[in-house]
């Protein structure tokens, strides 16, 4: 259109190849008033309403609520034009470092993650994962010598009780003389002084990392993610036993159901 001012019509659509009655369609079209402009004001006014919250899914909800007949994909584009973009939040992984709440053990294990025997050296942490609507934790305890899980406790919150059920359910396989050096996290569980009295009485070393992350744990995190998605083997880890595997899915079966059947 602004070179329209300075050649002749005849000129700009030899040059572009175009005919005149396609010009003409084009410019009428954006003389005309925007069919769709009280739909982007009601998309734009629900978007800002809610804080940039709501993406187009929840936008053409409310858009149904308010009389509106329009498809999702109809409002994705319209946000798209408008350059409206939902704020997603980032999902917080669960820490169950809360500070010093106790004793701090030392770093005994000092990434030394081989064993030459059973029950020399355990890991355990807690982990978080979602089964439908539900958060689940689940304290499971490691050996080192073949990477497999000797003791575990699921629930639907990560307390004390369960990691003392997990400890408790290890400590009770070892056979005499057997004092393993126990490696965790500084989570708030292992600091208590029930957690450290139950490896004291068995006569079990604690060692904990500096700090509750992942790098200090490369073993039992690859085994962690191992369960959850139930591959067969992960390079320098071994797999599950199909026992495990089965046990473990019992347990959240389980656990959701006592969860649903308290709520009621």
């Amino acid at each position: 259109m602004a070179l329209k001012a300075e050649y002749r019509l005849e000129v700009l659509l030899d040059v572009a190849r175009s005919a005149r009655s396609t010009f003409y369609y084009h410019q009428s079209r954006l003389q005309a008033p925007d069919p769709r402009a009280s739909l982007k004001a009601a998309v734009t006014g629900i978007f800002e309403k809610n804080h940039g919250r709501y993406g187009h899914r929840r936008i053409r909800i409310e858009l149904l609520k308010q009389g509106w007949t329009v498809a999702k994909k109809t409002v994705l584009k319209l946000m798209r034009s408008l350059w409206l973009v939902c704020k997603v939040r980032s999902r917080k992984r669960y820490s169950s470092y809360q500070g010093q709440q106790g004793v701090v053990a030392p770093n005994l294990l000092k990434r030394q993650f081989d064993a030459d025997a059973p029950n020399q050296k355990w890991v355990t942490d807690v982990t978080e994962f979602s089964v439908g609507d539900r958060k689940l934790y689940l304290f499971p305890v490691m050996d080192l010598f073949d990477r497999q899980v000797i003791s575990y406790a699921i629930g639907v919150s990560p307390n004390l009780e369960l990691a003392n059920a997990s400890m408790r359910g290890a400590l009770a396989t070892l056979e005499s003389g057997q004092k393993p050096l126990v490696h965790s996290d500084q989570g708030f569980q292992y600091q208590h002084n029930s957690w450290r009295t139950l490896l004291e009485d068995a006569g079990a070393v604690q060692s904990m990392s500096r700090k509750p992350t992942a790098p200090t744990m490369p073993s039992w995190r690859i085994s962690s993610d191992t369960s959850k998605r139930s591959s067969s083997t992960v390079s320098g880890s071994s797999a599950p036993r199909p026992w495990q595997r089965h046990f473990v899915g019992i347990s959240i079966g389980t656990t959701l159901r006592e969860s649903r059947q308290s709520s009621v």
